[in-house]
């Protein structure tokens, strides 16, 4: 179904990734819209988890890149996607 007048929120719970300043290994880039050419919101890594996180484009979409190397297993995140009214 479509939500019309609605955009995606992201309520990061954990965020835990390979120690890295420099986000080289595990990191997660979200995007302001439907795909990765949208502009860039941030490039999150570590332990410095987005937190909440809302579309703000005219689609309502937020898009996710998650990248992961196989030295750190427990890399990930876990978090709560709703819709909010525009």
């Amino acid at each position: 179904p479509k939500f019309e007048n609605s955009k995606v929120k992201v309520d990061f719970k954990k965020f835990k990734m390979e120690y890295a300043e420099t986000c080289e290994y595990d990191y997660l880039e979200i995007y302001d819209g439907t795909d990765t050419t949208a502009q860039l919101i941030g490039k999150y890594c570590s332990y410095n988890s987005p937190g909440t996180i809302i579309a703000n484009n005219a689609s309502g979409s937020l898009t996710f890149k998650f990248v992961s190397d196989s030295q750190y297993p427990t890399a990930g995140w876990e978090a709560i996607v709703s819709c909010v009214a525009k």
